[in-house]
């Protein structure tokens, strides 16, 4: 059945700094949403069409799947979201680090902008547009090249495009990797606050099933994910949350039923994992909440994350081998709430 195979949504950040019409996006956001969908791309929930013909070259070629996840995952660039600044943007441009890319949308049938931008703009095409991304001034939709980056960028969790209600999505699952050494779930709060202002949705955590006797082994509330010491052992097997989606119009202090849930996995060293990965966390305590600036991994650091996401992989949703006494309990209680 080929409505049961699973749709791929990849997510990357429309800059844009610069805009008169839109305030919020200009000075806080700085970026816009868009995903990547087998229908089409939509940016900030309306489908747009694919590339149009705007000049000769490579801007004009239509992007790879493997160029849109590079671009999702553009990390480092001379726009960087609500991270953009100025002297960012001059410090990532000198030094020719710019992972991001301009990409000719078709969004836009000419240029906005007076009758001498537009001549500028067409006989110094390279020049105005390399001036654009020193001096952060990013146009967003009015012009006809977007300037993409990493998704993380506007939302970092990458689920933002799933809460949209009209997706009527039930059961999310997440891996909250962002590194966060004080377990603060900024990202987290960061999607809370988009769902809230852009859907209409409320986002709560569950603090019963932190309380249930099976699931609360290992489902938990944030507080429970404060480290304990200067960078926190093994102290519990707490690696996961449940929150509770509310659509607009729902009353969460009613306790009603909730339109949807989404399961949190958060990386953490939990009690009971192998010896490799406890003598990792000794030789390096910011494990398994290293910065995210390292991207290169020896051997011994990419098989401890491997290894940790599946053990608390495995913890929550059971393992091949029949291990599923807390995946039944889970879905008992997702039923029953």
């Amino acid at each position: 059945d080929s409505s049961l195979m699973p749709m791929h949504i990849i997510n990357v950040c429309l800059n844009q700094t610069s805009d008169p019409g839109e305030q919020l996006v200009q000075r806080d956001r700085k970026g816009k949403p868009l995903a990547v969908l087998p229908s089409g791309f939509v940016v900030d929930g309306k489908l747009v069409p694919g590339p149009g013909k705007i000049s000769s070259g490579e801007l004009d070629a239509e992007l790879t799947l493997g160029e849109w996840v590079g671009v999702s995952g553009a990390a480092f660039s001379t726009a960087l979201g609500r991270g953009t600044t100025l002297g960012l943007s001059l410090l990532m441009g000198l030094t020719n680090i710019r992972l991001g890319r301009w990409w000719a949308s078709g969004i836009t049938n000419s240029e906005m902008g007076s009758g001498s931008g537009r001549f500028i703009r067409t006989l110094f095409k390279t020049q105005t547009y390399l001036f654009y991304e020193l001096f952060a001034t990013f146009h967003g939709t009015r012009r006809p090249l977007l300037y993409l980056s990493d998704g993380g960028h506007f939302e970092n969790t990458a689920i933002y495009e799933l809460l949209r209600p009209e997706r009527k999505i039930r059961l999310i699952v997440v891996c909250d990797c962002g590194c966060d050494p004080r377990y603060q779930f900024e990202d987290i709060a960061n999607l809370v606050r988009l769902a809230r202002i852009d859907f209409r949705i409320e986002i709560e955590v569950d603090r019963e099933i932190a309380e249930d006797k099976i699931l609360g082994s290992v489902f938990g509330i944030p507080e429970d994910f404060e480290p304990v010491g200067d960078k926190g052992g093994p102290e519990s097997a707490k690696c996961a949350l449940l929150l509770k989606v509310f659509h607009a119009g729902a009353n969460p202090v009613a306790r009603n039923a909730p339109d949807a849930h989404v399961v949190v996995l958060k990386p953490r060293l939990v009690s009971g994992v192998p010896v490799d990965l406890v003598q990792y966390h000794s030789a390096h305590p910011d494990f398994p909440q290293e910065s995210t600036t390292d991207q290169f991994y020896d051997e011994a650091q990419w098989e401890s994350y491997r290894k940790l996401g599946l053990e608390i992989s495995t913890r929550v949703f059971g393992d091949s081998n029949g291990n599923d006494t807390f995946r039944n309990a889970l879905w008992k209680y997702l039923e029953r709430v």
